[in-house]
């Protein structure tokens, strides 16, 4: 699958998300319509600093802010249906949208010297690279849903500003965190084979098609926003990384027919310095 049609994917995916979410949108959060707004400007002023930087990356990170722009402008939701569109669009759509713009990259690429240093002796410490282990990843995305929706807390939450605002934060970062990992883009993360980010990414989806079925279970319209906007896009990504992995198969294998096979000239060689004894 080419990048045109990841990036098309996604831009359809998110124009759903947006007719799906639109009769409940009204005003913009003041904490969340402002960060939005800010991590859009900041990138652009990146983007000004750094020729030649893709403009697909500047696209994606563009509607990931959207994303959260339109996800928390419809106050604090009173039915789970407007609570699981509202947390599903912030753990998985907006932080896939934000890892494929690569920030690390235009930050390292767009920052003095010394804010680049930090940056990197940040990314490479050691507690980041411990949150960012696969199963922490994976416990802190799939965790909180479960305690909501599985365990039945979510009443917590429904109709509560600050706590409704406490998880939408943990939901974004969580995606987000889990995202980076997953889809690695950037310098610092963790370099998983393909078989193992096709082995994360089809746990989440086992975890999330779950989910879908028991909050289904209480409100169908819940569970169908599950499925529609919590698997899809993790489905687009689990068939971009099995093309990738054939691809990547298919170069190893032909530069394993291309390359000599010099197991004759090092046996020769090997003769050569220890010639037999008499």
């Amino acid at each position: 699958m080419s990048r045109g049609a990841v990036v098309a994917a996604l831009c359809v995916l998110v124009g759903v998300a947006a007719v799906a979410v639109s009769p409940v949108v009204s005003v913009p959060d003041t904490v969340w319509g402002t960060a939005a707004v800010v991590l859009a400007v900041l990138y652009l002023l990146g983007v000004r600093r750094v020729p030649g930087w893709p403009r697909w990356r500047t696209v994606m990170w563009l509607l990931g802010c959207v994303v959260v722009l339109v996800a928390t402008s419809w106050g604090v939701p009173d039915t789970v249906s407007a609570l699981v569109a509202n947390h599903v669009l912030l753990a998985v759509v907006a932080p896939v949208l934000l890892v494929l713009g690569g920030p690390v990259t235009l930050a390292l690429r767009g920052l003095p010297k010394s804010w680049r240093a930090r940056l990197v002796a940040m990314v490479r410490s050691r507690a980041y690279r411990g949150l960012t282990q696969p199963a922490v990843v994976f416990v802190s995305l799939l965790g909180p849903f479960y305690l909501l929706y599985v365990f039945g807390t979510v009443g917590v939450v429904l109709g509560s500003h600050w706590p409704h605002l406490a998880v939408e934060a943990v939901a974004l970062v969580a995606g987000y965190a889990f995202f980076w990992t997953v889809i690695g883009v950037d310098p610092g993360v963790r370099r998983l084979p393909h078989a193992g980010r096709v082995g994360l990414m089809t746990a989440l989806l086992l975890g999330v098609g779950y989910l879908a079925v028991v909050v289904g279970n209480a409100d169908s319209l819940a569970g169908s926003t599950v499925w529609a906007l919590g698997e899809l896009p993790v489905l687009v990504l689990v068939m971009v990384t099995v093309a990738q992995w054939a691809r990547a198969d298919e170069r190893a294998a032909a530069r394993a027919d291309t390359e000599p096979d010099l197991s004759a000239y090092n046996e020769m060689f090997a003769k050569l310095a220890d010639p037999p004894r008499r």
